[in-house]
């Protein structure tokens, strides 16, 4: 392919660039490698590639400080990785990303280019990179590269037992790419993400290769690896040194080291990548907020943790567990969490019996829920085995709130319980709730909370509390013995303002039965009342220009000329408190690009709060399309709009396989025999079987076949374009031939039978 050649010419750099890594790789010993069982593709193998975040030290040496795989998603030079490793944070102080491609399959890889982070998402620890220069510092044009890249395969089609395969490089690149085979045993669930927000596999994958490939059975890729380096004691866990750092001639304890992690068992599904990716291709970034998120009052922590059967639609608990049955196949463990930042590394981990339980475990990752709230991850779809779980929450390697615990087993138990806990407004006197949910307007006088009560008699202990923002409002206490009518039914509870009617702000109700909690939810209070609904945000106006104090300039309204460069949408608000929970999407043509969630951070009122769209392309224009975007408090979707943009659809479409897959049998024309080691070479497309002279640069790619004569250009051959073809091997007769087309109607993969005579 024409990137391979392009580093052959220019190999002599980057050997020279590659020492300055490589002593170290060649002093230090290599761990022990877990055996490899299974092999990847040829075209999993070479869309795999090894990322070194990199700083210069004191003596012009360049130093490692993560590494990590990724993989190729574009043929132009898009890699999906993790975020931790491509991005400048307390494990990771580097400033540029080196890519690294094995020249053989079966060596490990070479630094050949640097990478830019274009898209990421920290909170999901995914990241898209683009290639942008080579290693000499040469800047890469659009459409130079010609890369092997592999298709996105549909993660939320997957199911428990699927196989699957993960590429990526072990060893901290002092190896070959590798794959390591395994099944789903688990999908696990956290709020804002669904249900499949995390996949479990029970296949022992090195830390190493997190950021890599994870393939289903078709050769899609589904899931990307994850795992973040976590502290324990101001350490990394698994933390390596591979270079001389303090120049004392020694590689040991005393040099700074590569944070690994430990064995990963969790993966980001693919389809949580999407979006990412699309805004890679399109070259678009959300701009700046125009009030950022202040910085945590104290150190992240976790409390009240508690199990629910299962969530609403806003994310609240539909109860509180005690215990499970056996066959129970839903379990979901909330907890509050205070002062979080997205690149905060927290872990779940689970024992069964006293046994780690990895099927309901978290290995150290990214934290993804904003600075405060509550959260939760359940696991799905899964029977869990009978046993007493213990969870234990963990920041940055350090214990954090206190152990859960649940027993699972035994017929479904007739206890006493709340469940279905909403909240509304007061209608009249038929006990009936409007405005009912979780957002309710600011300003009413009462609010009324409505729950199911199930085996409940008379006499027995109770209690409701309601807390604002955190601390208890004690004058709305209610506490004392059950006196409704026993059984099953349906019971309000209401708390009153102070005046003024109701503050805008975080508000929780706990139901305790029998001093044990029995239900809680949370809701907030904010906006006012439409009758109907709650009233926020104002209507979204866009322009393409903002002025210094925030207001709209510049083209104003719906519509817009093709090559506006940034793109703003404006809205004003109302009773709106610090802290709320709130989201903003963006989309082009309906399809997300980011999706944003962050606390509220502005003043309580306002007008042209603005979010925008920036683009970093190299023409500076935002692509054509029609973009839209919505705004949410909780799960309450407030508002919307859309802008249009030149044509007003997108003029780059989402990734796929490009071109065609060329592939086939090299063999002996007497004997039908495969020729070993003969060559198969295809020109760029500007040159022909006449002018070519064996010059690197005039070949878009070249491959031997093996040992049975068997070869695959490792590239998919761009379509509409003419190719000249060159095949040679030892002791036979060249053949040559001009005007190749590759076209539509080519099939894919193109499958060929090439029969050599002797010379």
């Amino acid at each position: 392919m024409r990137c391979f050649f392009s580093v052959l010419s220019v190999f002599s750099v980057v050997i020279l660039i590659f020492l300055s890594f490589a002593p170290a790789l060649a002093q230090d010993e290599p761990p022990p490698t877990i055996p490899t069982t299974v092999e990847p593709t040829r075209a999993q193998a070479r869309a795999a590639v090894f990322l070194m975040q990199t700083r210069t030290g004191s003596n012009g040496q360049q130093l490692i400080t993560c590494a990590q795989s990724g993989t190729l998603v574009s043929i132009d030079g898009l890699i999906l990785t993790n975020a931790h490793g491509v991005q400048p944070n307390t494990h990771c102080p580097g400033d540029s990303v080196v890519v690294a491609f094995a020249i053989r399959e079966d060596e490990p890889p070479v630094p050949v280019y640097y990478a830019d982070p274009v898209a990421v998402d920290a909170g999901l620890d995914l990241a898209v990179l683009r290639i942008t220069r080579y290693l000499d510092g040469r800047q890469i044009t659009p459409g130079e590269l010609v890369l092997p890249f592999v298709e996105l395969g549909d993660s939320k089609a997957l199911q428990h037992g699927d196989p699957l395969l993960v590429v990526g490089y072990p060893g901290i690149g002092r190896e070959a790419v590798g794959a390591r085979a395994g099944t789903i045993s688990a999908f696990l669930a956290e709020l804002w993400t669904g249900s499949r927000a995390w996949i479990k596999t029970e296949s022992s994958i090195p830390g190493d290769m997190s950021g890599g490939g994870a393939y289903n059975d078709q050769g899609q890729l589904v899931g990307v690896p994850t795992i973040a380096p976590a502290a324990a004691v101001g350490q990394p866990v698994d933390c390596r040194a591979i270079q001389d750092t303090n120049d004392d001639g020694l590689i040991d304890t005393r040099d700074a080291c590569v944070p690994v992690g430990s064995t990963i068992s969790a993966l980001r599904p693919a389809h949580l990548a999407r979006s990412l990716i699309r805004a890679a291709q399109l070259g678009l970034r959300p701009g700046a907020d125009p009030s950022p998120t202040a910085a945590a009052a104290g150190a992240p922590a976790f409390s009240r943790l508690f199990f629910a059967p299962s969530v609403d639609e806003a994310g609240q608990p539909s109860t509180v567990l005690a215990s499970a049955p056996t066959g129970a196949d839903r379990l979901y463990l909330f907890f509050d969490y205070a002062n979080m930042a997205a690149n905060t590394v927290y872990e779940l981990r689970t024992t069964r019996n006293g046994v780690p339980e990895k099927l309901f475990s978290l290995p150290p990752t990214t934290w993804s829920g904003g600075q405060s709230g509550l959260w939760y991850i359940g696991i799905e779809g899964q029977v869990l085995p009978d046993g007493q779980y213990d969870c234990q929450l963990l920041i940055e390697g350090q214990p954090s709130g206190p152990l859960a615990r649940i027993n699972v087993g035994g017929p479904p138990q007739q206890v006493a319980a709340f469940t279905d806990l909403v909240f509304g407004m007061e209608s009249g006197s038929n006990n009936t709730l409007v405005n009912s949910g979780h957002v309710l307007p600011a300003g009413i006088g009462v609010v009324q909370a409505q729950f199911v009560y199930q085996n409940m008699t008379e006499g027995l202990p109770w209690q409701a509390q309601w807390f604002y923002e955190g601390a208890e409002v004690s004058s709305a206490r209610v506490e004392g013995a059950w006196s409704a009518p026993p059984g099953s039914g349906v019971y309000q509870v209401r708390v009153a303002s102070t005046e003024g009617g109701m503050r805008p702000g975080r508000y929780r109700l706990d139901l305790s039965i029998g001093g044990r909690l029995a239900a809680t939810a949370d809701f907030v209070v904010v906006g006012g009342s439409t009758g109907t609904g709650v009233s926020i945000f104002g209507a979204i106006t866009f322009a393409d220009a903002a002025e210094p104090d925030g207001a709209p300039t510049g083209t104003v309204g719906m519509t817009f000329p093709a090559g506006a460069k940034r793109l703003y949408a404006f809205f004003d608000y109302r009773d709106m408190a610090s802290g709320i929970p709130w989201t903003l999407r963006w989309s082009i043509d309906g399809e997300p690009l980011f999706t944003i969630h962050r606390p509220w951070s502005g003043a309580a009122n306002g007008q042209n709060w603005f979010a925008s769209l920036e683009t970093v392309t190299a023409n500076g224009m935002l692509s054509d399309g029609t973009y839209t975007v919505d705004l949410f408090v909780g799960s309450e979707h407030l508002q919307t709009a859309n802008a249009v943009l030149g044509a007003g659809a997108v003029t780059q479409r989402a990734a796929r396989p490009l071109g065609v897959q060329v592939s086939g049998d090299i063999v002996d024309a007497e004997t039908g025999r495969g020729i070993p080691g003969a060559l198969f070479t295809v020109l760029r497309a500007e040159f022909s079987v006449e002018d070519f002279v064996w010059d690197a640069d005039q070949v878009l790619a070249s491959v031997a076949a093996d040992q049975d004569g068997r070869f695959e250009i490792p590239l998919r051959l761009p379509p509409e374009l003419y190719y000249s073809v060159v095949i040679s091997a030892e002791g036979y007769l060249p053949i040559s031939a001009d005007g190749i087309l590759i076209d539509e109607d080519t099939p894919d993969p193109l499958k060929l039978r090439v029969e050599m005579n002797k010379d």
